[in-house]
């Protein structure tokens, strides 16, 4: 009994890890349009460094909404 809960856990575990990997990076195509998943923040004062841009909130992010070639 315990060897078939094992089994299932280790089916359970690869199976999850498994739906949750990125897609893979086709590299055949030259460019990718990556413009409409970009989030920007401007620094008007440009006093920031990057550890306080790394802890502002994601809703303070703009999305940039352009196309823009990789």
């Amino acid at each position: 009994m315990q060897k078939i809960f094992c089994m299932l856990i280790f089916f359970f575990i690869t199976f999850a890890t498994a739906s949750s990997t990125l897609p893979v990076l086709d590299l055949s195509k030259k460019n990718k349009n990556i413009g409409k998943s970009i989030l920007y923040i401007e620094d008007k004062s440009a006093k920031m460094d990057f550890s306080q841009i790394k802890n502002l909130p994601n809703d303070a992010f703009k999305p940039l909404n352009k196309d823009v070639d990789s």
